[in-house]
């Protein structure tokens, strides 16, 4: 009877312990760089080949190969920048707005200028984040738009999860980004970003990030917003994806929603709410 009471305290014991590391705690262990085995780099050989013939090849080679290469960059640069067409249309020379629905039915731009319009401006907002009582957080995003097309953008997501021993884990990340903002319709817009992300805690590592976002105004008040960022840190990523509904009231939004978060091995589904303030 004895040895049994004991098997029952250690399991119990043991599922404590296990279940007091917590999500979060997992997530940041599954950021750490881990030491790997270095290999011997592979052998180099050479090969002999026909010299004659391969000289015969280079100039075709080289003006194929030119070829493709304007080819990819002219895409590449219609894609992410404007393509030659997209000059003609109003949203080429759009300007920023005061606030979304400052006037009209105009978003974050505006093609023509008027009382609505205005040279940069500035977009904060905090929301809270909580996937249940014990694993909650804030997220503060700042957004400084100096010119129609290019802003640059400071992001803070704290998070804290409460164990089962009374301590409680946290994890912070930093994320930096410049963005290019492609499209600049009065309905529409679309952006994506650049830069650097770090992880503080017991990771204590960064690495590079990239973002995309769309937001489109579907009717006065609201609009429907969606973002992901993406970040790669010790051979893991951390990955964010968040639809969200705003509410715009002159030059405050109300923010709600969703926010899924991968940090390393472990995956969280967080509801958000919040407020942000356009000037």
């Amino acid at each position: 009877m004895n040895h049994k009471l004991l098997l029952i305290v250690a399991l119990l014991t043991i599922s404590q312990t296990i279940n007091a590391q917590g999500k979060l705690d997992r997530a940041q262990k599954s950021l750490q760089k881990e030491e790997k085995e270095d290999h011997p780099p592979r052998s180099r050989y050479s090969r002999n080949s026909n010299s004659n013939s391969s000289n015969s090849n280079t100039g075709i080679t080289e003006f194929f190969v030119t070829a493709i290469i304007k080819i990819a960059f002219g895409a590449t640069y219609g894609l992410l920048i404007e393509m030659p067409e997209e000059k003609e249309h109003a949203a080429s020379t759009a300007h920023l707005t005061k606030y979304p629905y400052h006037s009209a039915k105009k978003g974050n731009f505006t093609y023509e200028w008027g009382d609505d319009a205005s040279l940069m401006n500035f977009h904060i907002n905090s929301r809270f984040v909580a996937e249940n009582g014990k694993l909650y957080g804030n997220h503060f995003n700042f957004d400084f738009h100096f010119i129609p097309r290019m802003s640059v953008e400071f992001n803070y997501l704290q998070l804290w999860e409460e164990s089962v021993n009374f301590e409680k884990n946290s994890f912070a990340l930093y994320t930096f980004l410049g963005k290019y903002h492609r499209v600049r319709t009065e309905k529409f817009n679309l952006w994506w970003g650049l830069g650097f992300t770090y992880a503080d805690g017991f990771v204590d590592h960064g690495g590079f990030a990239y973002g995309l976002g769309a937001e489109a105004f579907i009717a006065r008040p609201l609009s429907l917003e969606l973002t992901l960022n993406q970040s790669f840190i010790n051979d893991e990523d951390i990955l964010r994806i968040t639809p969200l509904l705003n509410y715009h009231y002159r030059n405050l939004t109300f923010f709600g929603g969703f926010e899924h978060l991968k940090i390393g091995n472990e995956d969280f589904s967080l509801i958000t709410a919040g407020l942000g303030i356009t000037f």
